[in-house]
């Protein structure tokens, strides 16, 4: 059970905010598996006819409106795809005056509007990216609708072999789109330098074949200036509260017993839940390298993909309360309608930039000592699964710096369950060590204890679920994940809550966020219990 239903919500969710409401509803569709043959055939059918007319009257507009923009440029007669988006991406570099990749910023737009791609090479990129997410996820929605009604009916004759090649035959259609984006990214790209240790972009003189995740564009980064204060005196206050603090984790982390220190994660690493200057900023590279040097091994973060395929580390879902300047539109957009480049150019509270994951995954492995991330993806996104694995085939040493990868998304954890297996098969064909499933990173599913947020969120208590809803859960089909990371509930210590738990960490890897009260002898009772990974965000108050 991987719950397809609460993440196609989610993903149709974020296609509203871009006006796309051409996404098929799962949910919908499933009910008609419970029809006759014919009826649900026929139900499918239509549904397949709607997706194909609105690809290609979309297809379409693009490509007149592409063609409206480049129409008087050298050498579009007779432009193939490729080259006509590359033509695209050239006009707006010279009608902005601006250096090879470097566009001009992408304009704000009104909420719930389609994208007005025709203004910059930047929401050329966003179009494409939001589009092909639409094509996709209804590709998939069709896919598993018919894949029900087999399962349902167990008929000899499975509509399968009839419809899926219907299916099929217009889904070269849309998966062209992750060529067209690729081929605009690089567009963005081309002729920067690289950062040491990076590969060059895709197609480029020796390039490895990777996801945009992997290479980083020559961009003009604001130095980290943190903001100024008024006064010496004020300067001496904030550095004194960060010295204390830091002094403080040191200590602590210093008197914790090596089982203890390697149960604990930080949450978010080392920051401040105030998001005051007392500590690091949260998500921040200085949060992460100051838990690692203070000692302590494991940290949390959260990632997300850009715009243009990095990965970067962002716990909601836009930087609007970490931002610097808040009247910046930037902020306040989603994390997957921005550029790199655009945030970049978005300082946090700290004046630092948002990091990427593989800054982070650096640093852990340049201090050493076991210091590993436990990784959260953020829901909706199923193409930051193949960013991930790409990440982690073109930067295979970074592997052993990661403890945990996770989400509160079961269809997408799932999902990178096989694509990282599919990915271990590649690797070990062409001479890459397989490792083995209990030396490597451990794949869980994120639970909460309360009323769910929303589609994806699933909900989980010991008493009322039990341990043969996690069975359901963890062991998807074609995957099985590690464990369930569940938020701290009070039954945990009870007789009942207890021996649930127990026959859980016996079976599976078992993590725990949330903890009430956030203290070291809480900590240390959920490792009695079992608890492999206990989240902290490290109060004064914790020893």
């Amino acid at each position: 059970m991987v719950k397809f239903g609460q993440h196609n919500e989610a993903v149709r969710e974020i296609l509203t905010r871009f006006g796309l409401e051409n996404a098929i509803d799962y949910n919908a569709l499933k009910q008609h598996t419970k029809k006759t043959r014919i009826e649900f055939r026929d139900e499918w059918l239509g549904f397949l006819q709607i997706h194909e007319k609105w690809v290609k009257i979309e297809v379409m507009e693009m490509w007149r409106k592409v063609f409206g923009v480049i129409k008087e440029e050298k050498g579009v007669r007779g432009a193939r795809p490729e080259q006509a988006l590359e033509m695209f991406v050239g006009h707006f570099r010279v009608a902005a005056g601006c250096p090879v990749g470097v566009p001009a910023l992408a304009e704000e737009a009104e909420e719930g509007s389609k994208i007005d791609f025709t203004v910059s090479a930047d929401a050329l990129l966003r179009y494409l990216t939001i589009f092909e997410l639409a094509c996709s996820s209804n590709v998939e929605t069709l896919r598993k609708a018919v894949k029900k009604f087999d399962k349902y009916t167990k008929s000899e004759a499975q509509l399968s072999t009839e419809l899926l090649p219907h299916l099929y035959a217009i889904e070269g259609t849309c998966s062209k789109f992750k060529e067209y984006i690729d081929v605009v990214t690089h567009a963005l790209t081309r002729n920067n330098s690289l950062l040491p240790g990076m590969h060059s972009p895709i197609g480029g003189e020796g390039a490895t074949p990777t996801s945009p995740s992997a290479v980083l564009p020559q961009i003009s980064i604001p130095a980290a200036t943190p903001p100024r204060f008024n006064t010496p005196d004020i300067q001496d206050e904030v550095s004194g509260r960060k010295r204390s603090e830091l002094g403080w984790l040191k200590r602590v982390s210093s008197s914790f017993e090596e089982d203890v220190r390697n149960c604990l994660v930080l949450h978010r690493g080392f920051h401040s839940n105030e998001d005051n200057f007392d500590r690091p900023i949260e998500n921040s590279l200085t949060a992460y390298e100051s838990a690692w040097s203070a000692g302590m091994r494991y940290c949390e973060c959260d990632i997300s993909l850009t715009l243009d395929g990095y990965i970067i580390l962002c716990h909601d879902a836009n930087f609007k309360r970490l931002a610097l300047f808040h009247d910046d539109f930037k902020s306040s957009k989603s994390v997957s309608e921005l550029t790199l480049r655009e945030l970049i150019a978005l300082p946090l509270k700290s004046g630092q930039r948002p990091p990427l994951l593989t800054d982070v995954l650096q640093s852990a492995s340049t201090l050493g000592n076991g210091s590993q991330l436990v990784v959260e993806i953020k829901p909706g996104n199923v193409n930051i699964v193949d960013a991930l694995c790409e990440l982690f085939s073109a930067f295979p040493l970074l592997v052993s710096q990661v403890g945990v990868v996770m989400s509160f998304d079961l269809f997408l954890i799932h999902r990178f369950a096989q694509k990282f297996s599919e990915y271990e098969e590649k690797w070990e064909c062409n001479g890459r060590p397989k490792l083995e499933r209990d030396a490597r990173f451990k794949i869980m599913f994120l639970t909460e204890s309360g009323v769910p947020k929303g589609a994806p969120y699933v909900k989980f208590n010991l008493l009322s679920d039990g341990k043969k809803a996690v069975d359901e859960w963890l062991n998807g089909s074609g995957s099985t994940l590690d464990g369930i990371y569940m938020q701290y509930e009070n039954d945990m210590f009870t007789d009942e809550g207890g021996k649930v738990f127990q026959k859980l960490a016996a079976e599976y890897t078992i993590g725990v966020w949330g903890m009430q009260p956030d203290e070291e002898s809480v900590a240390r009772s959920l490792m009695t219990l079992g608890a492999r990974f206990v989240n902290t965000d490290m109060p004064g108050s914790f020893a």
